[in-house]
């Protein structure tokens, strides 16, 4: 975790930073940030490497947990209450020093966020001054006293942002026009609501490749892993309504097949709870696995969730079902099936249909589903890269204000729940903050920046705007 930290705390340190053969001077605010951050990079830094009795708090976490192993085997009762004690003591302090690392990186990216945005204020009126004057010499009319024409081009070097525009936050959008630039990507989304109420919702940059067409703020996107817990949402809500039994086996309710012989009898008793939580036994993601072995028994493709799922039955499993977690895609390719069979609908139609109890919830669905129009006006160019579920931010905020992430009912209780979602053509951010907020982002692209980079600058502006809103 101490080297995580302080490759963070590198990448930030080289945000901005201009080649020694062209120095560039940086605001007051920048340079203060760099220093701010490495004033209490030290003292996290200090502060992982003088844990209890001077040892660092990673090695003293693994020495507490080893302590509670050695306790649990040969320990009193009281032995293994003190060590549990001292290992989550340890824990917390890790944790501690590791969320103030995040929490200081966020104030570069901040600083930094309008640092970006100043130098491409000042490099589009450069642009344009150059484009007027050029045309104004080719006229023949190249008058030094006259002041110089706006140049509108599609390719505007401003990047547009649509929704609130009676009241835009500057912090959540500065954060939010940085990523988009450090992703590379060419559109963004923001929503932030609480207690049911939309509060916030904006749309950064174009939805086509040619810088036409601005980002709408309820733009469509692929939101990768984050559709889990809408499809997870979707399954409960069926068994809630008693159209079917999460402990009943998966393969017979579904009416699947073994494509050969029986391998592993443990197959007949993995739920769908047990698919819910990943729990299956059949390991991680094995459908490339079960598409090879289809193929290799003379099926042709596409190969649907009823031939794969045919051919999981003649494998043997990796664990006991319900006993180890796996992460598992496929596990949620055949939970959407499930919604389907179940629901008798296309998932995309259910989740706008029947599981929010909203009626204005339309902007979620499956890439195929849309019209051109829609496509158009609505949908990234690269919608299909994000995976097989889009939706707009607004959407996520809605199932947020309904939803855990576990796809249980939201109750009265206020834990922290984070998901991300990542292909090619999508970073994606869901957050239920504990405070009541919940804040939904998404890029239509993917490099290395981290979910965790973002997650952290976003709430940091929004923490600064409730704060400064509660001050007045």
């Amino acid at each position: 975790m101490r080297r995580g930290i302080l490759l963070i705390v590198a990448a930030l340190l080289m945000i901005g930073a201009t080649p020694a053969t062209k120095p560039a001077a940086e605001p007051a605010e920048v340079l203060a940030a760099r220093q701010h951050l490495a004033d209490v990079t030290a003292s996290v830094i200090k502060g992982f490497d003088a844990g209890p009795k001077g040892m660092p708090l990673a090695a003293a976490v693994e020495a507490r947990r080893q302590a509670l192993e050695d306790a649990r085997a040969n320990g009193s009762p009281q032995d293994k209450l003190d060590a549990s004690a001292a290992y989550n003591r340890a824990r917390r302090d890790l944790d501690a020093a590791h969320q103030e690392a995040l929490r200081t990186s966020a104030d570069v990216v901040a600083a930094q966020a309008k640092l970006t945005l100043a130098k491409a204020s000042a490099d589009k009126e450069k642009a344009d001054a150059e484009a007027a004057n050029a045309a104004a010499a080719e006229k023949g009319a190249n008058d030094p006293g006259r002041p110089p024409a706006a140049a509108v081009t599609p390719n505007d070097a401003k990047v547009p942002i649509s929704g609130n525009a009676k009241a835009p936050i500057h912090l959540l959008d500065d954060v939010m026009v940085l990523y988009l630039q450090k992703i590379q990507c060419s559109a963004a989304s923001l929503a932030i609501s609480k207690g049911d109420t939309l509060l916030y919702e904006r749309g950064y940059g174009w939805l086509d490749q040619e810088h036409k067409t601005a980002a709408p703020e309820n733009a469509f996107f692929g939101i990768a892993s984050c559709e889990k817990p809408i499809t997870a949402a979707a399954v409960r809500k069926l068994a809630a309504e008693g159209k079917l039994n999460l402990d009943a086996p998966l393969f017979a309710t579904l009416g699947i097949r073994p494509a050969g012989a029986i391998i592993d009898p443990r197959v007949n008793h993995i739920t769908f709870e047990h698919v819910l939580d990943m729990k299956a036994g059949w390991g991680g993601d094995i459908r490339d696995d079960l598409a090879k072995a289809a193929q290799a028994s003379g099926t042709t493709p596409p190969f649907t969730i009823p031939v794969l799922l045919s051919q999981a039955m003649s494998r043997r499993l990796e664990a006991d079902p319900g006993k180890v977690e796996n992460y598992s895609n496929f596990g949620f390719d055949t939970l959407r099936y499930v919604v389907e069979y179940e629901s008798h609908k296309q998932p995309g139609v259910y989740y706008r249909e029947g599981l929010l109890h909203r009626s204005n919830c339309d902007g979620i669905g499956q890439p195929e589903e849309l019209s051109p129009k829609q496509q158009a006006s609505h949908a990234v160019w690269n919608l299909k890269d994000g995976g097989p579920i889009f939706a707009s931010a607004r959407y996520l905020c809605f199932f947020m204000d309904e939803y855990w992430e576990t796809g249980k009912p939201r109750d009265r209780d206020h834990p922290l729940w984070v998901k991300y979602g990542s292909l090619p053509g999508s970073t994606s951010i869901m957050i239920w903050r504990q405070d009541g907020f919940n804040v939904a982002a998404a890029f239509n692209g993917r490099n290395e920046t981290t979910h965790d980079e973002i997650r952290a600058a976003l709430e940091k502006a929004l923490d600064q705007y409730v704060g400064t809103r509660q001050a007045r």
